[in-house]
């Protein structure tokens, strides 16, 4: 296990492609997005960085994900494109030995999943992680995956989530539980679509890595002007910010970390008492989870008030809500928010 690591997070401007558009321009906007992030992949490779990250779905191909008059865009853009972006991510990885963890759309038999790839030193996958919980919208075109993903390596074990799913304290948990030392969090979203969502944002990466005691990264794209207060930052087992972007500049971060992750402190007072030295291993052995049984339940008392609701997931559904989208004046969008 190596006692120092460089960490790099690539912090990028999504390019929209406009709301008219045909398929050859769409192709256009997302290679223009696969080729601004390989460089930056590049960059970090050339500064002997350990590890890089890209924010969720670097290609932006899920931005015709909504196009339900054209619904085929999104599936054939993903089918152009995949093959020769993995190609690329392998002869990076290998030509810098450097791990590299990206998230695009990956279309497996007719099903387009939000997956994390774990690229090794020596370009080949270490493992996938198909995101879990999908945004409402995301639910139309995209199928979720069913396992949190952990995948060793030579600067710990890594576990992957993604945007929406850092709302769920389930995610992290489950990711620890099963042996992460670090988790990659690639995002576009941020926070939970409040007024407050640049404070609420910041809290959930802290509060997530303190709680789970391990080492947070976190990739976020800018969207438009910055309007949700995200940034890319790395955070440590204590909750602590040890390296951040600005919001709306692109950059590349690159941060050496030399973990801790057990967080051994044999001057702490609970750790001494405990008789146990680390902290992480100290809060993990203090759980009761033979009291825990109404988190993964199904039929709680939240589930009775809450039993006349259902979530649209349906293309169909997606389509007429789309449609009353579109004919809504834009004073009336403007009241909606992320």
């Amino acid at each position: 296990m190596k006692k120092k690591i460089k960490i790099a997070v690539i912090h990028a401007a999504t390019i929209y492609p406009p709301e008219s558009i045909t398929y050859e321009k769409a192709l256009e906007s997302v290679q223009t997005s696969i080729h601004k992030t390989l460089a930056y992949i590049e960059e970090a490779g050339k500064k002997g960085c350990d590890i890089v990250c890209t924010h969720e779905d670097f290609p932006n191909a899920s931005a015709q994900g909504r196009n339900f008059e054209q619904p085929h865009f999104f599936m054939d853009l993903v089918k152009a494109t995949q093959d020769e972006l993995q190609g690329k991510l392998t002869a990076l990885a290998k030509q810098y030995n450097m791990l590299i963890a990206a998230n695009y759309m990956l279309l497996e038999g007719e099903k387009i999943y939000n997956t994390s790839t774990l690229y090794g030193r020596d370009g080949v996958p270490l493992g996938r992680y198909k995101k879990v919980h999908l945004a409402d919208s995301e639910n139309w075109t995209v199928t979720p995956g069913d396992v949190f993903t952990v995948i060793p390596t030579d600067i710990g074990n890594i576990g992957f989530s993604t945007c929406y799913d850092m709302i769920f304290p389930e995610t992290c948990r489950a990711l620890v539980l099963n042996g992460a030392d670090m988790i990659i969090h690639q995002t576009q979203g941020w926070g939970s679509g409040s007024k407050a969502s640049p404070i609420v944002g910041e809290a959930y990466m802290r509060v997530r890595a303190a709680e789970n005691s391990v080492y947070l990264i976190v990739a976020k794209n800018i969207q438009g002007d910055g309007y949700d207060g995200g940034r890319s930052m790395i955070v440590d087992n204590y909750g602590g910010i040890l390296a951040e972007t600005d919001v709306t500049t692109e950059s590349l971060l690159v941060h050496e970390v030399e973990p801790d992750f057990e967080l051994i402190n044999p001057y702490h007072f609970n750790n001494l008492f405990s008789g146990v030295p680390g902290g992480k291993a100290r809060q993990l052995l203090a759980r009761k989870p033979h009291l825990y049984g109404d988190i993964t339940a199904t039929n709680t008392t939240i589930h009775e008030k809450y039993k006349d609701y259902h979530l649209h997931y349906k293309p169909e559904e997606g389509k007429l809500i789309m449609q009353k989208w579109n004919a809504m004046p834009e004073d009336e969008k403007n009241k909606y928010h992320w």
